[in-house]
């Protein structure tokens, strides 16, 4: 039987590798885009700085500002007289305008008041959370740094310290508090990732996931041949006869496919590491191994049971693939969607897969995994016997 069984894959093998590459190329331009648009929904949001003082000292303090991360990740900052900054806000091309007075830095400088003016653009609603927290976080520093310099001064009055001790003490203190500004992103932040839509991985990784996990479904149906070729009745009963029995005819089929898929996410897990940092151990391997041998087994049987089996592999993947946001952003999709689509036999696959990537494994995705294959090994074994029994046709 494992010899028919290695013939029938030979045959498929030319066949699966040239669509497999021309599915690998489509999937990796799918995954590029899809990610593409979950990054667009969470672009920066466009704000004019207007800077009237326009000196040596304020231009340093506005670039220190647009090239902070913290900063850059929710804000895109363009520098830009007051005319086209009213333009901008008018049209819609940015949210916000930062107004800073003619003498700012010599306001703070001073232990004066700087006042500064944000201005929203009409279409900011739906921003203003954003927009307000970090307008409140930009106003907690600066004031922070005024009513150190405040108390200060209040302390040199009521000491009767003097001007020049007064000037001494703004010129330094400025200095450290110019100083501290510009390190702060580094001091006293610490800058992460949070993970994507809790997914426990970035957004790059696990869009990389869904559409390897795809593509290894769709492996099952280039081997089409070898599932279907034998599953007629006299071929059943003669094989019954020879001593063949559901595991061993079964098991060609499960196995040499699961051999294929192996050595392609091997390949396709080299390359990647060039670009993502992915996991390693045995643990992490034992597990990705049990996932390709669970896709082999649910394509296989899929396609095994009905003349329609290759729809619908193609299908329960398809679906598999949007309900767990690999199409449309996670964070679009309502929680009780994306838990149907982590009970998925996709989604089932592609938790086990989740350890390569930073990922950990969900209890209900491996109590989901462990019935799809009960469940698989059951029709196949019901649908052998009604084929040899003459119930049912191919």
């Amino acid at each position: 039987m494992l010899a028919r069984d290695i013939k029938l894959f030979g045959r498929c093998l030319l066949p699966a590798f040239v669509l497999t590459a021309l599915f690998a190329i489509v999937c990796a331009l799918a995954a590029f885009g899809t990610m593409s648009a979950a990054e667009n929904k969470i672009a920066p949001l466009k704000v004019n700085v207007v800077d009237n003082e326009d000196t040596a000292m304020s231009r340093i303090l506005v670039n220190v500002v647009m090239e902070m991360d913290y900063i850059s990740s929710l804000l895109d900052i363009e520098k830009s007289d007051y005319a086209e900054a009213v333009s901008n806000l008018e049209s819609g091309k940015s949210i916000a305008a930062i107004i800073l007075p003619e003498s700012f830095v010599g306001d703070i400088a001073a232990g004066r008041n700087a006042k500064g003016q944000i201005i929203l653009s009409h279409n900011a609603a739906s921003y203003s959370d954003m927009v307000a927290e970090v307008a409140s976080f930009g106003e907690l520093l600066l004031a922070a740094g005024q009513y150190g310099i405040f108390c200060g001064q209040e302390i040199i009055a009521e000491h009767k310290l003097g001007s020049a001790a007064n000037s001494v003490f703004l010129e330094k203190t400025n200095k450290s508090l110019l100083n501290e500004a510009i390190v702060a992103g580094e001091k006293y932040f610490e800058i992460s990732v949070a993970d994507f839509a809790d997914t426990d991985m970035s957004a790059v990784s696990y869009y990389s996931l869904c559409w390897l996990v795809l593509l290894l479904f769709l492996c099952g149906n280039f081997f089409s041949e070898l599932c279907l070729a034998d599953m007629n009745r006299s071929m059943l009963c003669r094989l019954r006869a020879l001593g063949v029995g559901d595991i061993r005819f079964a098991g060609g089929k499960v196995m040499l496919p699961f051999i294929f898929r192996l050595l392609l996410c091997a390949a396709l897990l080299l390359l990647a590491g060039r670009f993502i940092e992915i996991e390693n151990g045995l643990y992490v391997l034992a597990v990705c191994v049990l996932s390709l041998l669970f896709i082999s087994l649910f394509s296989s049987t899929v396609i095994m049971l009905r003349g329609w089996g290759i729809m619908c592999n193609t299908a329960f993947a398809a679906c598999g693939l949007f309900l767990c946001g690999g199409l449309v952003p996670r964070q679009m999709l309502a929680d009780g969607l994306l838990f149907f689509g982590d009970i998925t036999p996709f989604g089932a696959a592609l938790n086990l897969f989740a350890p390569l990537l930073g990922g950990d494994l969900k209890a209900a995705c491996i109590i989901a995994l462990a019935a799809y294959s009960l469940l698989c090994i059951l029709l196949l074994w019901r649908r052998l016997q009604l084929l040899r029994s003459g119930g049912e046709t191919q």
